[in-house]
């Protein structure tokens, strides 16, 4: 008499059979970041989405300063700093509770901007638009503790990884601000494409990407502080833009065509364009890089692109006009190494539970795994 697939694979000896059952959840997992999350401005909500990247639910929603725009996360995810553009307010969110804890007093009538994290965690750099400034925020004491002259109308903003260096993008002026953080003075001003917005560095922090108005990336040598390669997305409008871990990828987005560029930085050449939600502007990604979230403004949504397959696999409902311009998924605050973990398909999870049976059948017999 033929013996079903489950007896056969039962009949097998145990080491064997572990290892079918391994094989299976290897070849048939796939892999999302289950300790991250995602922090979105909503600009006339006047809050701030907290989406959990592991399940795509909108976990909780904090109530903000008037109309929030740029937006910076500690290393440990343990503080979110979030600007208000009209208010010159920066809030300071606990994400233990996902709430208020503290309000910086920074700048009124700035109208600020972006906002970046040092790499230490211990300054919160935000742009303020109608002074052409960037202010200082000590995050010991939550308190201003400087201002750095920039250029006119100063959005996005990016610190670099490795080195202690500021970069700027100046709106109205085309430029980057090249800026030494270690003594807060200004190293060289870059000219770039025009109204530049978003700005990436690579971890090895060698390399300085710049989105441009009319759909050109711009790459600036973080040693020469000069642009060294120019990409034609052939869109237009860019907006926000960010690397995968490994700096392999670039993705920015298109305010104007609907769409996010995929960029191949060794090549520096699209390819991919992938369509998302209405008038997409910020993006950032997974720390598996795995994911990239894009938030629609005019779509109250974010689009969640799988990078394996270059597609949306998923769109996530938020407040109003959602922008969170810079990086603004962080790590879950109580895992200390953010890890991917399993997400199983019917086959992968046959395979787990054929090895949790044997494993139980195994020691019932007396048997050991070869």
């Amino acid at each position: 008499m033929a013996l079903s697939p489950i007896v056969s694979i039962i009949r097998v000896p145990c080491g064997a059979a572990l290892k079918i059952g391994f094989a299976l959840l290897l070849a048939h997992g796939t892999f999302v970041d289950a300790s991250s999350f995602a922090y979105i401005t909503n600009y006339e909500s006047h809050t701030v989405s907290v989406i959990d990247t592991a399940t795509y639910a909108v976990v909780a929603t904090v109530p903000v300063g008037s109309f929030p725009d740029g937006i910076a996360i500690t290393p440990d995810g343990s503080r979110v700093y979030v600007d208000s553009a009209t208010d010159g307010t920066v809030s300071v969110i606990d994400t233990r509770i996902n709430g208020v804890v503290a309000i910086v007093s920074a700048v009124p009538g700035g109208g600020h901007g972006g906002a970046a994290m040092n790499a230490a965690g211990t300054k919160v750099y935000v742009a303020n638009a109608y002074l052409n400034s960037v202010s200082i925020i000590d995050t010991a004491t939550n308190t201003i503790t400087g201002t750095i002259s920039v250029g006119v109308f100063p959005y996005g903003i990016a610190t670099n990884p490795a080195m202690p260096r500021l970069y700027v993008a100046n709106n109205n002026s085309g430029t980057v601000s090249a800026i030494d953080t270690a003594t807060n003075s200004l190293m060289a001003t870059v000219s770039v494409g025009f109204g530049p917005i978003g700005v990436a560095v690579n971890q090895a922090g060698t390399r300085i990407y710049v989105a441009n108005g009319f759909g050109i990336v711009s790459v600036i040598d973080a040693g020469t502080n000069g642009v060294v390669s120019t990409i034609d997305t052939g869109l237009g409008n860019l907006m926000g833009i960010a690397l995968n871990p490994d700096g392999s990828r670039l993705y920015t987005a298109s305010l104007s065509s609907n769409a996010v560029s995929v960029i191949d930085t060794a090549s520096n050449l699209v390819v991919a364009t992938i369509s998302v939600g209405a008038a997409p502007m910020g993006v950032a990604v997974t720390p598996n890089g795995t994911r990239v979230y894009v938030t629609n403004t005019q779509s109250s949504s974010v689009s969640v692109i799988d990078t394996a397959t270059d597609t949306v696999i998923h769109s996530v409902a938020v407040g109003s006009f959602p922008l969170s311009l810079g990086r603004f998924i962080g790590p879950n605050l109580t895992t200390a190494s953010p890890q991917p973990v399993p997400a199983l398909s019917y086959t992968a999870l046959l395979g787990v539970v054929l090895m949790i049976a044997l494993v139980a059948l195994c020691k019932t017999r007396g048997f050991h795994a070869p």
